[in-house]
C-alpha cells in the first residue's frame, strides 16, 4: 500500500491565475509559501520559506480564483505530482506541484473584491491553524 497526501498551511504568493483547457475544464494555478524556523545551537534561529506550486481543477479552481488573493492564508489538502514535458527546444522539463482537492480560505475576498478576515480567530502572524 502507498499514500500520496499533502497538507499545506501558508500564504498565497500572488493572486491565483485561472485558465481553461481545450476541453473546457477550469485550471487554477497558485503559489503558496510555508515558513519553517530553523534553530541552530547558539543562534536565535532563522525563518526559511518554501514555495509550493499549487493547481486546482474544475469548480474548486473557480473557487480558488474567485476568493483567493495574494497574502491570503489558506489550508489545502492534496497530492504531489511530477509533471514532465518537452519544451520548444526539445528539452525535457519537470515541475513538482501539489494538486489540491480540498481548500479552506482562511482569508477571502469579499463579493466586492476586497480582502476580508476569515472566521476562526487566527491572527495574521499565527504560524499554525490549529
Amino acid at each position: 500500500m502507498s499514500m500520496n497526501l499533502v497538507a499545506i498551511y501558508g500564504r498565497m504568493g500572488k493572486d491565483p491565475e485561472l485558465k481553461t483547457t481545450q476541453g473546457g475544464t477550469a485550471v487554477c494555478t497558485m503559489s503558496v509559501a510555508t515558513d519553517e524556523y530553523i534553530k541552530k545551537q547558539g543562534t536565535d534561529g532563522k525563518k526559511e520559506t518554501t514555495w509550493h506550486n499549487i493547481v486546482a481543477f474544475g469548480k474548486l479552481a473557480e473557487i480558488c480564483h474567485n476568493y483567493g488573493f495574494k497574502g491570503g492564508r489558506v489550508f489545502m489538502l492534496g497530492r504531489i505530482r511530477l509533471r514532465k514535458w518537452e519544451d520548444k527546444e526539445g528539452k525535457t522539463q519537470y515541475r513538482t506541484e501539489i494538486v489540491v482537492n480540498q481548500v479552506e480560505m482562511l482569508d477571502m475576498k469579499s463579493d466586492k473584491g476586497s480582502p476580508e478576515k476569515g472566521e476562526g480567530g487566527q491572527g495574521p502572524d499565527d504560524d499554525v491553524p490549529f
